[in-house]
């Protein structure tokens, strides 16, 4: 089973921001940006990622190890 990473990410920003209005603020990004995350539409880029990861590096890990569990 393949899981793609928008998928893991939009997961993710569920769970610890709910709210596509925190999102955008959080990330510094429009509201629909954050809207298509939410959905999985789309991904961030890296940088966005490694701002969460510099933020909170074991709750974005413990989240990802979780998914791939899932994938195996």
């Amino acid at each position: 089973m393949r899981i793609e990473f928008a998928e893991i990410w939009a997961d993710y920003l569920r769970k610890h921001y709910g709210r596509a209005e925190t999102v955008a603020y959080m990330f510094g990004v429009t509201f629909q940006t954050a809207c298509n995350w939410l959905s999985g539409v789309s991904r961030p880029t890296g940088d966005k990622v490694m701002l969460e990861f510099a933020s909170h590096p074991d709750r974005l890990l413990e989240h990802a190890l979780k998914h791939m569990d899932r994938a195996a």
